[in-house]
């Protein structure tokens, strides 16, 4: 195994290039394209402060409990 080092913090692995052209030739046997019947194209709708039912409720109140001298 040879494994290159780098300044970055993530280690990197040399692969040889015809084990990875392998790997992407079986890759790409599983990929797709999605049928447009289940493309999502709009989030659902958030309603305004003033029709949101919790609106009127103020927050509640913290205890923080003793914090030392800070």
């Amino acid at each position: 195994m040879d494994i290159a080092l780098n300044a970055m913090d993530e280690p990197t692995i040399v692969v040889p290039w015809e084990d990875l052209a392998g790997y992407m030739r079986e890759g790409q046997k599983t990929r797709y394209m999605i049928d447009i019947g289940n493309v999502v194209t709009e989030f659902q709708k958030l309603p305004t402060p003033r029709e949101d039912p919790q609106s009127d409720r103020k927050p509640t109140e913290k205890n923080w409990g003793a914090t030392g001298p800070f």
